[in-house]
């Protein structure tokens, strides 16, 4: 026969084990991220220089952060926001052209990739309509398409050692050339690194 002592000892374990478990599970994902990722440079863009710095981090944008639907392969044709609520998972190909990984197609549904492409994990965070009127012989119609993005891929923050932050921050106001070095495997990502472009 099991105590009261020995039960509440067994459920106080089984919780702490729970917990454990849990750590280690949320902890697993960025490891085999970094650990099997492809490593991808992404250019960063200037962000409003009130908000870039903040304590030990950089607030970062990149190249692909915004995406012209007019000039990038998309299946998003006839989406036109609903069930945004905030944010829309979405698929970005990156392909890479010179130093850095560019987008070049974006997608609600999984694609198929080229060896040498790059498939990157996001959630659509804004959009833009541009408002198009069509007259036909019975009505005038309003029609809105969607014709820009703004897309959140989890890499948009990075730790930086501390009394850095300044430094980054002026480079990248400046249009210096400074890359998010990012490891990606199976569509998500991790930010690894910060680089500099030398002159």
């Amino acid at each position: 026969m099991v105590s009261k002592f020995h039960q509440g000892a067994l459920k106080f374990g089984g919780a702490v084990f729970l917990q454990v478990l849990i750590l280690l599970t949320l902890a697993w994902t960025p490891f085999m991220v970094e650990y099997k990722g492809e490593e991808v440079f992404i250019e960063t863009v200037p962000v409003d220089p009130r908000h870039i710095f903040m304590g030990d981090y950089v607030d970062l944008r990149y190249t692909i952060s915004e995406l012209d639907l007019l000039n990038i392969d998309h299946d998003l044709d006839n989406w036109t926001g609903e069930h945004y609520g905030g944010s829309f998972p979405v698929y970005v190909v990156v392909a890479k052209k010179g130093i850095a990984h560019e987008a070049i197609g974006v997608y609600r549904e999984k694609p198929v990739i080229a060896p040498e492409q790059v498939l990157l994990r996001g959630k659509i965070s804004s959009f833009t309509y541009i408002p198009q009127w069509i007259v036909d012989e019975e009505k005038e119609m309003n029609i809105q398409p969607i014709h820009r993005i703004g897309i959140d891929y989890g890499l948009e923050h990075f730790y930086v050692p501390e009394g850095t932050g300044i430094y980054y921050e002026d480079l990248i106001r400046n249009n210096q050339q400074v890359y998010g070095i990012a490891k990606v495997y199976q569509g998500r990502s991790v930010l690894v690194d910060l680089y500099v472009k030398k002159e």
